[in-house]
């Protein structure tokens, strides 16, 4: 009997010391994907641009639903827009009028608020399909903004949602070289951008998973055919230098 008792032990023991390995494994994994594949991406656009509305709702939103562990994404709503300061107030100039401008306030006192990004872009593509007047604005803040509608036009109509839209203007001029083809996605690695623009844009997702070649599995990501026989041909790469990037 002490014998069986001690064979079963030692089974007990092995199982145990097996599972924990396993275990062990796993999170270790799962630590080297969090760790090491973190994407870096910047969509610049203009808020009121048809290619945008279809960038975001074909592309973006289901590529970072899918990698949202591992992407982090900044949208900066101010593409083409241009300011000036005088007489202690800003005074903005939209490549698609003021609406824009009046749009581009929505998106940025938006992104101020703490909602996700999964939430903020729900939100986008609910505008881009109900359009921007009172009642859609109204109807899309219910139902994937964080505050309510009236606090999200008192942030709008402020200085604030000046100050904000500022903001992103600022963060656009770091990208000159490609500004006037919003909207363009940036991808950063090791000190670099790649600009995914025009064409490319519609290949986001593929991108995306080439970046996660070695952890696609993971992710059910694969890239396809159409960015090993381009090789990239489509998109510019120069290198910049890290900075700090702060809104106001």
């Amino acid at each position: 009997m002490f014998q069986e008792l001690l064979f079963l032990l030692d089974v007990f023991l092995l199982f145990f010391t097996n599972t924990n390995q396993k275990t062990s494994k796993n999170v270790q994994n799962e630590s080297d994907v969090n760790a090491l594949t973190v994407l870096d991406v910047t969509i610049l656009y203009d808020s009121l641009d048809p290619k945008f509305s279809s960038f975001l709702v074909e592309q973006l939103i289901p590529t970072y639903t899918q990698l949202q562990r591992v992407m982090r994404l900044k949208l900066v709503p101010a593409g083409r827009t241009r300011q000036s300061y005088h007489h202690g107030h800003y005074h903005f100039l939209c490549p698609n009028g003021k609406n824009e401008c009046f749009t581009n306030k929505v998106h940025a006192c938006q992104l101020h608020n703490d909602a996700s990004v999964q939430q903020s872009l729900n939100f986008f593509a609910c505008l881009s399909e109900n359009g921007y007047d009172k009642k859609a604005i109204e109807k899309c803040s219910k139902k994937y903004s964080i505050v309510s509608f009236d606090d999200l036009m008192d942030c709008v109509k402020s200085d604030l949602g000046s100050c904000l839209l500022s903001g992103r203007i600022n963060q656009t001029s770091k990208y000159q070289e490609v500004v006037d083809q919003v909207p363009v996605a940036v991808i950063s690695k090791n000190n670099e951008n790649e600009y995914i623009h025009s064409y490319g844009l519609k290949h986001f997702n593929d991108i995306c998973c080439h970046y996660l070649e070695d952890y696609g599995e993971k992710f059910n990501c694969q890239p396809h055919d159409y960015y090993h026989k381009n090789g990239g041909k489509t998109f510019s790469v120069s290198k910049v230098s890290e900075t700090n990037e702060t809104y106001t």
